[in-house]
Parts: structure tokens; sequence; C-alpha cells
């Protein structure tokens, strides 16, 4: 049960970044012939910045879903004003590079949809907390509301590096089984 708890807090961290997810979801219309396209690459500031600008309302989400269940000294029920306002701010502050790759993820697509990153970035974190929310199972929220308690005295910026470090760990991962992802994150110079 424990070992479930915290895939499903850790899944839901993981879905926080979005990467994966947007990724797909920009490029999973493309033909046969687009499977030899090369996919985006995108910088470590951009997944930062998807990170960021989707990890609010899935907190605030999450949050509120737990709520319900957890017992009124937890922290997702006691504790996240500040939490979650900072990751509200760093979120605005965020939406330069996240634009930057959604954009790449679009350029990358060959069934392009008739709309500009600007208007699907808005639309993509409207979806990202109730997507989210509805894949949380009651029975979760007590390893969620440890790992978040954990975790809040991370900074954002310092959430979203980490997530950045999980993703290239699972994307490589993902390549050594033969999987293609839908993205890459570049290569850190130096």
């Amino acid at each position: 049960m424990i070992r479930k708890g915290f895939a499903a807090a850790a899944a839901a961290w993981m879905a926080c970044a979005a990467t994966g997810a947007l990724a797909q979801e920009a490029t999973k219309q493309a033909s046969d012939a687009a499977q030899n396209v090369v996919k985006p690459c995108l910088t470590e500031n951009e997944v930062k910045g998807l990170f960021l600008v989707v990890a609010p309302p899935i907190l605030h989400q999450v949050a509120d879903t737990c709520a319900k269940t957890l017992p009124a000294s937890a922290f997702l029920r006691a504790n996240t004003t500040n939490f979650l306002a900072a990751y509200d701010a760093a979120g605005k502050t965020a939406w330069p590079d996240a634009q930057k790759a959604i954009d790449k993820l679009m350029a990358g697509s060959t069934d392009k949809p008739p709309i500009s990153a600007e208007a699907i970035g808005p639309m993509i974190v409207a979806m990202a907390g109730p997507m989210i929310a509805a894949a949380i199972k009651p029975e979760a929220c007590p390893e969620i509301d440890h790992v978040l308690t954990d975790l809040a005295p991370l900074p954002p910026q310092n959430m979203a590096g980490l997530v950045v470090t999980l993703a290239r760990i699972g994307l490589a991962s993902e390549a050594k089984k033969g999987k293609k992802a839908p993205f890459q994150i570049c290569p850190v110079a130096g």
C-alpha cells in the first residue's frame, strides 16, 4: 500500500512536469512518415518552464482533491498557502520558457493545430489540474501529502530542476528500451 501510494505521489509530481503528456498530445496525431522526423530538443529552462506553468493548477487541484480525505493537521489541508503562492508566482514568470517549449513541440508535429502556442498554453494549463485530480485515488492522498510535505521547503525552481533531472533519466531509460520519445532534453554544455 505504501509503495502504491508513493508511486501515486511520484506520478503526480512527474505529471506536474507534463512534459511527456504535453509532447505526446502535441505530436500524437503525426503520420507514420513523421516518425523519422527529428524530435525537438527542449532546453532545461524550457522543461523547467513547462513544469512551473503546469504545476500551480495541478497542485491546487491535488490539494483540493486530497483535502476531502486527509486529517485537518495534514500539510495539504493546513499549510499550503505559502507553498501554493510560491508556485503561482513561479508559474507566472516561467511562461516565456514554457511558450518556447510549446512552440518547439508544435513545430515538430506534422498535424499542427490552427492555433498558436500562446493560445494553447492556457488551455493546457486549464486541463492539467483536472486531469491529474481525476487520476488521484483517495488512498494515495496520505502518501502524496507526505511527499509534498518533504518537498515543500524546496523553492519551485529547485523542484523544477529535480523534475528536469528525473525527466532526463526517464527519457534515457526509454531510449535504451528502443522507445522513441516525443522530445529530447538538450545536452548540458560543458
